[in-house]
């Protein structure tokens, strides 16, 4: 799956505010992180720090290194940030059983579990800022969740991939973070290109997550896994707020429903 998108001005596009204009992109269906910083592409070679560089060897054939793709569906983190909501939701579940079930739900969504990491992730972290600050125990209260167990849950992801148990796809994204706002999107069709030539931007996608949310608890329901929609949302919710506060403080942050250049409206929501 490729959505590499060419930036051409005459593409529909939107005016968000003074961050600028963005252009509007078709989804795919497949999973990302708000992260919007550029992805390595596949001739690029896979840079060393993060745990998940270890996958990449000739034995994890079920490991794909992808580019990052546009119009994925972007929120905290990818598949692993919709486990650390789950076992928030429900903590009698192992980590290893969390990621399997995450897993399975994409599998029935015609996805594959998604992680990143980056070029400069430091001493055993992911590179993902929601899976790392949330791996921080000074931020267990901002994340309702122990510091011990996202760790455990990253463990979980790279040891089941590790064993061929979990097909995954990771991509990894380089520099540092230099964004100027939040988008949060609404639209199963379209989203926004999140960078343009001037700025970058956190983009939360966030109609397709909340459905996809949804689907989850009926995936899970049908597995005997009792847990609610709408706790899975307050979690990935929670979780979602803290890594913004922590990674996008005093940014300004932009509610935008897309439906075409002459018909998205525009709210600022602070």
């Amino acid at each position: 799956m490729d959505d590499h998108i060419d930036r051409d001005s005459r593409r529909e596009s939107v005016v968000v505010g003074k961050l600028g204009r963005f252009q509007i992109v078709p989804t795919v269906n497949r999973r990302g992180c708000v992260d919007p910083r550029q992805g390595l592409e596949k001739k690029d070679p896979i840079p060393p720090g993060s745990v998940l560089v270890e996958l990449f060897t000739r034995e994890h054939t079920n490991v794909e290194f992808i580019p990052y793709l546009i119009g994925a569906e972007r929120s905290p983190g990818g598949s692993l940030g919709i486990a650390m909501a789950l076992i928030a939701a429900k903590p009698d579940l192992t980590e290893e059983d969390a990621i399997t079930l995450v897993a399975g739900y994409e599998e029935t969504e015609g996805r594959i579990f998604f992680m990143h990491g980056d070029d400069h992730p430091g001493e055993n972290k992911v590179g993902c800022g929601h899976a790392d600050r949330a791996s921080i125990v000074t931020n267990e209260a901002l994340y309702g969740l122990p510091a011990e167990r996202v760790k455990k849950l990253v463990a979980a992801a790279v040891k089941l991939a590790k064993e061929n148990k979990l097909k995954a796809e990771i991509s990894f994204l380089a520099g540092g973070h230099a964004e100027k706002g939040v988008l949060v999107v609404n639209s199963l069709t379209r989203t926004l290109d999140a960078v343009t030539a001037d700025v970058q931007c956190f983009r939360f996608d966030a109609l397709r997550h909340d459905q996809s949310m949804q689907r989850l608890a009926i995936y899970l329901q049908s597995k005997s896994v009792d847990v609610n929609g709408d706790t899975l949302l307050a979690e990935a919710k929670k979780q979602r707020e803290a890594t913004l506060s922590l990674l996008a403080k005093g940014l300004p942050v932009y509610q935008v429903d897309v439906d075409g250049a002459s018909h998205s409206r525009v709210t600022k929501l602070s």
